[in-house]
């Protein structure tokens, strides 16, 4: 539970020194309306709950910021963000469905990161694009719609609903009229009308399933991990490098009893004197 009076999750709150928290097995957030930020990775790799409703006063969502949640099936996204960050979703293999209500526009940039994240398949495994899009209003349409959904994101829809039987609507029956005049009949048919309505499924979800799979290396971990390793091999260096120099200046000081020089200049002046 995210306690009330919480203006914002701070970056990698849930992710520390490189060690994912999987004990969180779900996420409730407050309603006071006070929470409006998600900073960068906050949520990253804490992977044993299954849905995420952020709360309505929610402005902006970090980079990464529930990245590699490998359980988490439903995501939805209040009307009032105006701000996301790049790969939110990356590798959330299992998502199915991605809810987004509202008619305020997208940002473009978060627009662009969040259709990105969701046909993620940096990993290879071909589930990019697995969740559908529901949602009333225009922010769900233009999730379904961006140039860059290359991975066939689309409308939801329902399991319980399936096309109904043809309605057909027959005409009166065939009608005879015959005039006065004895000789002369007219006779006039009327042509049957059928009519046939199909029920349109509306927007509305089951995703399409995935198999199962294995998470791959983090290799933006690795890199990390590689990089302070020799920075601080860097830094080592430098500080050997600075006690050496200052003893290599103190032996050569004038006023060292221990420099050879300073020896045989007070022999010399013994003599001379």
């Amino acid at each position: 539970m995210i306690p009330n009076n919480t203006c914002r999750i701070p970056q990698s709150h849930f992710f520390k020194f490189g060690v994912y928290c999987t004990t969180i097995t779900s996420i409730t957030f407050n309603t006071d309306g006070r929470l409006e930020t998600i900073e960068n990775s906050a949520f990253y790799g804490a992977n044993n709950y299954t849905s995420v409703i952020l709360p309505a006063s929610l402005k902006t969502i970090g980079s990464f910021a529930f990245h590699w949640n490998t359980n988490l099936k439903t995501f939805e996204i209040p009307n009032a963000v105006t701000s996301i960050g790049e790969g939110i979703l990356n590798r959330a293999r299992n998502l199915e469905r991605v809810i987004a209500n509202g008619n305020d526009a997208w940002v473009p940039l978060s627009l662009y990161n969040l259709v990105i994240s969701l046909c993620d398949d940096t990993s290879n495994d071909g589930h990019g694009g697995d969740a559908c899009i529901e949602g009333y209003g225009s922010r769900a349409t233009e999730i379904i719609g961006h140039v860059n959904n290359t991975c066939g994101l689309a409308a939801c829809v329902s399991p319980s609903t399936t096309a109904a039987a043809p309605i057909t609507t027959a005409a009166p029956p065939m009608t005879t009229t015959t005039t006065a005049a004895p000789p002369t009949t007219t006779t006039t048919a009327a042509t049957p009308t059928t009519t046939t309505t199909t029920a349109t499924a509306p927007l509305f979800a089951t995703p399409r399933r995935s198999p199962s799979h294995t998470d791959g290396d983090d290799s933006a971990l690795r890199i990390h991990f590689i990089v302070g390793i020799c920075m601080g091999g860097v830094l080592i260096m430098y500080g050997f490098a600075i006690v050496w120099w200052t003893q290599k200046k103190e032996s050569e000081s004038p006023n060292n009893p221990n420099n050879p020089d300073n020896n045989s200049r007070y022999v010399q002046n013994k003599l001379n004197f």
